[in-house]
């Protein structure tokens, strides 16, 4: 017997259009005419023909137009409801997400809000060996973008006409005692780095301690990639100054891109430094969208549950003729489990593809100005691939393309 919790069920609010969309995994095979959906204010009610039903119940500031709704089903087990959203909470729901929004940006600090004039020490972020000397940088700069080096091909100064191209500097060179720094990564000198530090052959900066990558020699500079050191107080080792974590600086990240595209969905390329490379192409459809689901699901973990249950199921019906044959359906939720808790989360919605190796579809990536390509670091790569294939239960394709859509957490 499936227990209804272990259901994965999401719930997308899109406050503008006042609606919402429902989808949830069912364990069985169903069809549309077996399947029925009533709403109240803040739950919905779900009962299929074989006597199973839960009720979904939802936050209080998600309230629905309560009234009955048609369910559609794909691949006889995926049901999909378009549900209309009571039209004040939808107001004040959009009005509060805003606010948290500006919250948010406000209270963010950059690198240079918190190193500027401390004295400051690099940590390994796996085993916290020191990889750096005591330094008191002179200057602390943010790139003028996350693909300043891919966007500036585009850069031109009317001044100088023809002798544009000599003002392109293919590298960003800092002076000893000098930290540059974007969303991605902090440019330093190599001399800043301590004996604790060995480079492979692909020139990656390796933790002797814990041999974790966590950064890459660029000439005699090194990029520090964000996510893989911390910065610590050199008086004080236990007051940690700055550290981001890939999931928060994935959403930092976005952020920024999508004011740089003056609020049109940012189309992002990030590169995995692989032979042959592979590439993450991702658009964002959303950054500050309402997402509802199944209090401690985990997709790929009840995926593979419902599954299961789906195959034993199958299983005793092949078994067991006699009795099947009496049965349309088993009755796989018990009748004294039938409710479900939705948790709110704030998310980004986005679409994407992976493409592995070089073809023409990367190089027209690489070619349009109105895409941000960003070389990153392995481990980034596959830790925000992993968290958008485990977001969702519904990772159907985008409609006229190969592309799939999932969320990115705040």
């Amino acid at each position: 017997m499936v227990s209804s919790t272990d259901i994965p069920i999401t719930v997308e609010v899109l406050s503008s259009l006042q609606l919402c969309n429902v989808h949830v995994l069912w364990p069985d095979v169903v069809e549309e005419a077996d399947v029925s959906v009533t709403t109240g204010k803040t739950h919905f009610l779900l009962k299929i023909k074989d006597n199973s039903e839960i009720t979904v119940k939802c936050p209080k500031s998600v309230q629905f137009q309560c009234g009955d709704y048609k369910c559609s089903v794909v691949d006889g087990r995926k049901l999909c409801i378009r549900v209309a959203l009571d039209t004040k909470a939808c107001l004040m729901d959009s009005i509060c997400s805003d606010l948290a929004s500006d919250i948010r940006s406000l209270s963010l600090k950059t690198p240079y809000d918190v190193l500027q004039g401390t004295p400051l020490t690099v940590t390994c972020s796996s085993c916290g060996a020191t990889v750096s000397e005591s330094v008191q940088f002179d200057r602390i700069r943010q790139m003028p973008a996350a693909d300043w080096n891919h966007a500036s091909e585009e850069w031109f100064c009317c001044a100088h006409g023809a002798q544009n191209e000599m003002l392109k500097s293919g590298t960003v060179a800092p002076r000893l005692n000098d930290c540059f720094f974007s969303d991605l990564f902090f440019l330093v000198k190599r001399e800043v780095l301590s004996d604790k530090v060995r480079y492979d052959c692909e020139q990656n900066a390796v933790c002797r301690g814990c041999e974790n990558i966590f950064g890459v020699q660029v000439e005699s500079d090194v990029k520090l990639w964000t996510h893989r050191i911390i910065w610590v107080d050199s008086s004080d080792s236990t007051r940690v100054v700055y550290s981001q974590c890939e999931q928060d600086l994935m959403v930092t990240l976005i952020d920024h891109l999508s004011d740089d595209s003056f609020g049109a969905n940012s189309r992002i390329v990030f590169v995995k430094p692989t032979k042959p490379p592979v590439y993450l192409y991702m658009a964002v459809i959303g950054t500050n969208l309402t997402l509802l689901r199944s209090t401690g699901m985990n997709s790929s973990a009840n995926h593979k549950k419902v599954d299961e249950q789906s195959e034993i199921v199958c299983q005793g019906k092949r078994s067991r003729s006699g009795e099947s044959e009496k049965r349309s359906r088993p009755n796989i939720i018990g009748k004294e489990d039938t409710q479900v808790l939705l948790k709110k989360l704030n998310v980004i919605k986005v679409s994407y593809k992976v493409v592995s190796g070089d073809s023409d579809e990367t190089d027209q990536w690489a070619d349009d100005v109105n895409v941000h390509l960003l070389h990153c670091a392995e481990s980034f790569f596959d830790a925000i691939l992993e968290s958008i294939t485990d977001s969702g239960i519904d990772l159907q394709p985008a409609v006229g393309s190969d592309e799939l859509f999932g969320y990115i957490e705040r």
